[in-house]
């Protein structure tokens, strides 16, 4: 089975280039996508963390080990320095887990390609460039995002 990335649909689908709304079979196809980069994001998290009950969406690094008194301050280094790290790479999935999940509801909601802010339609060559994108290239620049 041919599995593509998020680029790879985007420069593989000319029509998404050309006109927005995309048809109900691109549509389609980027669900999928968009899901199977859900699960394994998923997969990634859960690999270096643990789900918050009470915070859909929320995830909390796991401390590498259980330090005791018997552990010496490299050993316990070391781990906080693991801990550090998976903390802001837990930060960095769980963004772009959220961003997927609002790209996939929008695209349930027929709302996709449209600016979260003016409600114009999103640039295609925004839109090739970062299928997620939620604001169109004025909007982003207003917010210096770009």
């Amino acid at each position: 089975m041919l599995h593509l990335t998020l680029n790879q649909f985007a420069k593989a689908n000319v029509s998404l280039l050309k006109t927005i709304p995309m048809t109900q079979k691109e549509q389609e196809q980027l669900k999928k996508l968009l899901l199977d980069k859900k699960v394994e994001l998923e997969k990634e998290l859960n690999k270096i963390a643990d789900k918050n009950p009470l915070i859909e969406g929320d995830y909390k690094a796991r401390y590498p080990k259980n330090a005791d008194s018997s552990d010496d301050n490299v050993g316990r280094a070391e781990d906080t320095e693991v801990w550090e790290r998976n903390r802001a790479v837990e930060q960095s999935l769980e963004l772009e887990l959220k961003e997927i999940n609002e790209t996939i509801d929008k695209l349930e909601k027929n709302d996709y390609g449209l600016c979260s802010s003016c409600k114009s339609p999103i640039e295609p060559p925004r839109i090739k460039a970062m299928p997620t994108a939620n604001l169109c290239f004025g909007c982003a620049s207003k917010a210096s995002l770009i």
